[in-house]
Formats: structure tokens, sequence, C-alpha cells
């Protein structure tokens, strides 16, 4: 009989109403988040990528579009992680205003769920950037995103001033 269980459960996630880490979910996870919506978790996504881990939930207060009613549905659902998960990937002290600092996405690095930040870019399109990315290489500027499939010249003038190509070490 306990492979009946093992077998009914197989492929869900244990604790599925544990409280979800702000710091590490994915776009699909924060869009399941009962009235989020995927422009709010895009949101979301894109704040903690610019400002960098959530010190606490209530900080979800900083997002565009998130606001106290937001929160209140949404406080129980999440955690911001242990703070030895929130240490790394942003200095604080240098946050600067979206308007000072706009986000800049490099194509070279980015996952498919950062790609998704991008305008006009959908999950469709952003698994096709990083699936070129693996088979051909890094791309050498902006304006080589037009050798992926499904994206055009149109697509890529909208993308240029959010796209960085990096310096490789």
């Amino acid at each position: 009989m306990w492979w009946l269980v093992c077998w009914a459960t197989w492929g869900v996630p244990a604790l599925a109403d544990a409280p979800l880490n702000l710091n590490t979910a994915s776009l699909k996870q924060l869009d399941a988040l009962p009235g989020l919506g995927a422009a709010k978790a895009l949101a979301i996504l894109a704040w903690r990528g610019e400002h960098g881990p959530f010190e606490s939930v209530e900080e979800l207060l900083r997002v565009p579009g998130i606001g106290p009613g937001t929160l209140a549905a949404l406080r129980d659902s999440l955690h911001c992680g242990e703070a030895a998960e929130r240490t790394v990937r942003v200095d604080r002290s240098r946050r600067l205003a979206p308007a000072v600092r706009p986000e800049r996405i490099d194509p070279n690095v980015a996952s498919v769920e950062e790609l998704t930040v991008f305008s006009g870019i959908e999950a469709r399109r952003a698994a096709a950037i990083v699936a070129h990315r693996e088979q051909h290489g890094p791309f050498a500027s902006c304006p080589q995103l037009q050798a992926v499939s499904g994206i055009g010249a149109a697509t890529v003038a909208n993308l240029l001033p959010q796209c960085v190509i990096s310096e490789t070490e």
C-alpha cells in the first residue's frame, strides 16, 4: 500500500502549503499565488533583480503595483529566507532610484525568467534566446539577438535600452 501513497504524491512538492521564499521564487511560483498574477510577479522579479534580495516581506510595498491589500493577502504565503541567503548578489548601499539606474539585462548570462523582464519578451522567446546562446555561444552585441528565431528588428529596437553585453573575463 505504501507504493500507492508514493505514486499519488510523486511530482507533488512536499509541504505545498509552506511559505514561499520571496528571494528564490520563480515567476511560475509567484504567479501561482492567489491574487498576484503574472504582471505583479514580473514586477517582483524585476525589483529583486534591480535591488537584490528582500530583507522582509513588508519590503514588497516598494514594488510597483503591490499595495497594502496585496501585501496583507500574501504575507502568510511568503518569507525571505535565512539572513545568509540574502547577503549575496547586491551591495544594498549602492541602490539608486530606477530613474537614475535603469535595469539592464545581459542576454549572455540571464536566465529565461530574468529575460522575461525585457519589454516584449515572453517565456517562449526568452527560452529561444537561452537555447541560441547555449548552441552558438555568447552574443557579441545586443543587435545580434536578431539571430534568434522569433526576434526581429523591431523587438531588438525595443530591447536596446535595457540590453547590455558585459565584458567577459
